[in-house]
């Protein structure tokens, strides 16, 4: 393959991860809405009809959708290596070894590699994915011991 056929390619595949990147963006605040709406309406309910317990689900459910949340942003961030590679190889720092149509295999290595550890210990505590779930989940917990419903 030529460089000019290549680099053609690999214009058209970091578009598209970017796209792909700005779109997980979108369904993460669907997650957030999601949990927003879950969660406010049992802490709701729970006041409504006197049951401390549904708090307890409230908070309960805000840390699943948080986990979620997570999950999905380690799953967006996979993306960011195949990306890096690009640029570089744009940079003058790729070579011709950057080959072309390799994102499902970019991910799976970024995604699958010896820092997936650690981005299971920082991005749950991600400003940006803690809130609005932990919030939430703190507050059910707080108003089930302090000012519980009666």
């Amino acid at each position: 393959m030529n460089d000019d056929k290549r680099n053609d390619f690999l214009a058209q595949e970091y578009l598209q991860l970017q796209k792909t990147i700005e779109d997980f963006d979108g369904r993460a605040l669907t997650i957030k809405a999601w949990s927003i709406t879950f969660s406010a309406t049992g802490v709701g309910l729970a006041y409504d009809k006197a049951k401390p317990e549904i708090l307890l689900v409230a908070s309960l459910s805000a840390l699943v959708f948080w986990l979620v949340d997570a999950v999905w942003k380690i799953h967006q961030h996979s993306f960011n290596a195949r990306i890096e590679a690009i640029e570089a190889h744009f940079r003058g720092g790729g070579g011709a070894d950057t080959a072309p149509f390799q994102i499902r295999q970019g991910w799976y290595d970024s995604f699958h590699g010896p820092r997936l550890g650690k981005r299971w210990m920082k991005v749950p505590f991600y400003m940006g994915v803690m809130l609005p779930h932990a919030v939430i989940a703190v507050a059910g917990l707080l108003l089930c011991l302090w000012a519980p419903p009666r």
